[in-house]
């Protein structure tokens, strides 16, 4: 039966309220990653845009991990972006091992996976994609940045430190 205007309704006549689920925890697990596989996580960081930037890299073989936090100078974030991959694909020693490749950077992943013509960077575009021709077993894959994933937020932080210590010695 439906209420009057401003009538109140009684406790019988309320939507009963569902019980709050827990949010599911996100599956960070990568797509089709061997066991064998050596796992790299970039991100690049510019304080404006250019400005002082820096490059973010967590590599994964097994137990073992890398990290690579480095100011590259003043530039614009697609650059530091890109050089950061360009710095996990140069650490890796044995490339006939699979390499999985996560990047949070839409551009990256669409101008060296998806045929996007880069109009800007070209050189150091290219200077990837003849490095990634090296490899066996390359793959990419991109990642939502800033949602919770270990690897990703851990190279995010190397990435935004470094441009950060670049700052402070421009000052």
């Amino acid at each position: 039966m439906p209420l009057a205007q401003g009538q109140v309704p009684t406790e019988s006549q309320r939507t009963p309220k569902k019980p709050k689920e827990k949010a599911p925890v996100p599956d960070f697990s990568p797509p089709d990653v061997p066991p064998n596989a050596v796992c790299i996580y970039t991100d690049g960081a510019a304080l404006g845009n250019p400005g002082p930037a820096g490059i973010g890299v967590v590599m994964r073989y097994g137990e073992h991990v890398k990290e690579i936090g480095e100011y590259i100078g003043e530039d614009t974030n697609n650059v530091a972006e890109l050089s950061a991959i360009l710095a996990g694909l140069r650490a890796v020693k044995k490339r006939s091992l699979p390499v999985r490749l996560f990047t949070d950077s839409q551009y990256a992943f669409n101008v060296l996976t998806q045929g996007w013509k880069a109009r800007a960077n070209v050189e150091l575009v290219n200077e990837i994609k003849a490095l990634m021709k090296t490899f066996d077993n390359l793959k990419f894959a991109w990642v939502k940045g800033h949602a919770g994933h270990p690897e990703n937020e851990r190279a995010d932080a190397l990435a935004t430190g470094a441009a950060e210590k670049g700052k402070e010695h421009l000052n």
